[in-house]
């Protein structure tokens, strides 16, 4: 089976061979809303047991794509953020004395979090290292 996004819909294609035309002929089973994670019932029942998991798992991967696509334009926003507030502060420095301990707070608690993701990532990737080849070497210098 073949799924296939146009537009707004998702079109799901069998191939079948047809030996009078000693080819294969593609059929349309169905389509499905391309923003709704599920299939009308009428279609589902019309698919086999592996086109069934394909459906389910290219929708496994569209979530996890949408969801790392969504995660970055929180950073990117995030980022455009603290530019405005830095922007801000340089404008108001006045400002900085009436809220200076909540920012200090806040701050600090991202500091420390993102401090805590760079310790774990450099742990990740000193275990990621392979280890040496065991054994005797095939050619000693």
């Amino acid at each position: 089976m073949q799924i296939k996004p146009k537009g707004s819909r998702v079109y799901l294609l069998r191939s079948n061979y047809d030996p009078a035309k000693k080819r294969s002929v593609q059929e349309v089973i169905g389509s499905a809303d391309k923003y709704l994670p599920s299939l009308d019932p009428e279609v589902e029942r019309q698919l086999r047991p592996d086109e069934l998991k394909q459906w389910q798992d290219y929708l496994a991967e569209k979530r996890a794509s949408d969801q790392k696509a969504s995660e970055e334009r929180r950073l990117n926003t995030l980022k455009g953020m603290l530019e405005s507030f830095r922007k801000a502060l340089e404008a108001h420095p006045e400002a900085v004395d009436a809220h200076q301990a909540e920012w200090a707070k806040a701050l600090g608690d991202t500091k420390a979090f993102v401090n805590e993701l760079a310790r774990k990532r450099r742990k990740a990737s000193k275990k990621a290292k392979p280890a040496p080849p065991q054994g005797t070497p095939l050619l000693e210098v």
